[in-house]
């Protein structure tokens, strides 16, 4: 019924019972799921569905879990739908045919129920979904079966309009009038479109970008530190060091030299704003995470065609 909230609490003692109780809290909001696994203890899960007009709002908490969708279970649903999912705290990895995608805190993912897919939880999740008929997104957004195992990253100014909206959604979900929950879910639906589909001709981005994007975002934030090593920066990512410098293959750098020309790049800069010579080379190239000035000398050297004194003589007003 239009307005009403149905809510699942998943706490069963026994496996079974409790296993049982969130397939079905699942299939009341999101289609014909199966888990890839038991839940096991100390699983527990709060599932609540607010049912609009033509929507749905759903807030799941749940513990580490996993399922999946095949051919026949998306033949077992009642009718096919789509799904903007918003991580409001933890991750969840996706895996749409040989894509696979890790959506963390912040990030909203797209995907329809006519597609098989799966997904892993592997540590306490909290998500908002809004779930709409596929026909009534057809009508806002023809093209919309393209977006199915689309990210939005956290980072996207896009994705921040969606996510306030979602979370300001779940909030009120229950005090709206009927006329507020019919202007409401329209606002919403027009927020989707308008947003998505200025995704639909963006290449999404993969786990290895992701990884790859995360690792150097690492790298800048620590660049001063002379300490820094590749094993923390894989650790940070949580990869093995091999994987690191197998992500790295697209720069055309080995992890290693990438974070020496990043460093070469900032010294620079550095340089460059300090034309007038307030600061010392070695205190510029140790700040910049070299701890031997005299390789230091040598790189950029080597980078830039001029050392380092000889680059800072070249700004010096004539």
């Amino acid at each position: 019924m239009d307005g009403i909230t149905v809510s699942h609490a998943i706490n069963q003692p026994a496996v079974t019972a409790r296993n049982d109780a969130w397939v079905s809290a699942l299939r009341s909001g999101f289609g014909h799921w199966e888990t890839s696994r038991s839940v096991g203890e100390p699983f527990s899960a709060d599932l609540h569905v607010t049912r609009f007009a033509r929507t749905s709002v759903i807030e799941c908490q749940c513990g580490a879990n996993g399922g999946f969708r095949h051919q026949q279970n998306v033949r077992k649903d009642d009718e096919p739908r789509v799904a903007v999912q918003l991580v409001v705290k933890g991750e969840e990895h996706f895996s749409f045919g040989d894509d696979r995608y890790i959506a963390r805190t912040g990030d909203i993912v797209l995907w329809n129920s006519l597609e098989p897919m799966s997904f892993e939880v592997p540590e306490r999740l909290h998500k908002v979904t809004v779930v709409l008929p596929e026909q009534t997104m057809a009508r806002w957004l023809p093209r919309h079966r393209r977006l199915h195992g689309r990210v939005l990253t956290a980072s996207t100014g896009a994705a921040a309009l969606l996510r306030a909206h979602m979370l300001a959604l779940r909030e009120h979900r229950t005090e709206f009038s009927e006329q507020e929950r019919y202007a409401v879910e329209t606002a919403t639906l027009e927020m989707i479109a308008g947003v998505v589909s200025n995704t639909l001709d963006r290449p999404n981005q993969s786990l290895a970008d992701y990884q790859l994007s995360r690792a150097q975002c690492y790298i800048l934030e620590n660049l001063g530190d002379c300490a820094l090593t590749l094993d923390r920066v894989a650790a940070a990512v949580s990869i093995s060091r091999r994987y690191l410098h197998k992500l790295f293959e697209s720069t055309g750098m080995s992890p290693r030299a990438w974070i020496q020309d990043q460093r070469l790049l900032r010294a620079r800069e550095y340089i460059i704003g300090d034309a007038i010579g307030r600061r010392t080379i070695t205190s510029i190239a140790f700040d910049c995470g070299f701890s031997d000035s005299a390789h230091f000398s040598r790189a950029f050297t080597q980078r830039f065609g001029l050392g380092p004194r000889a680059f800072r003589s070249t700004l010096a007003p004539k």
